[in-house]
């Protein structure tokens, strides 16, 4: 089913092409972490103006917090929440509930 979403917006790029092959989004996010792609990923992030939910674990042995808390210090509407999940799959196990409460609370009106 993701392979028939439209990609738009600033980050799409090549690496994030519907159909581009399984892993293509995680080769992406490796070119673009490089330090020549890191001013170019900065100022896409400060472009976005919709409110953001960042949800990250420091036990996540796939992507380190140091991304999600990247992601809170340069997206100006970004919110980030910490869960105690045991792994990158936080909707797994007991912190599902944690990331479904952050996800109701974010979506609360304010």
């Amino acid at each position: 089913m993701v392979a028939h979403l439209p990609c738009r917006g600033p980050a799409a790029g090549p690496g994030t092409v519907p159909g581009n092959g399984v892993g293509s989004g995680f080769a992406n996010d490796l070119r673009q972490a490089r330090r020549a792609r890191s001013s170019y990923r900065r100022r896409t992030q400060a472009r976005v103006t919709c409110p953001t939910l960042v949800t990250a674990s420091r036990h996540d042995g796939g992507v380190a917090y140091s991304h999600a808390e990247d992601f809170r210090d340069t997206i100006p509407t970004a919110r980030l929440v910490e869960l105690s999940a045991p792994s990158h799959l936080f909707w797994l196990g007991t912190s599902r509930g944690e990331a479904a409460s952050a996800v109701r609370e974010f979506l609360a009106p304010s």
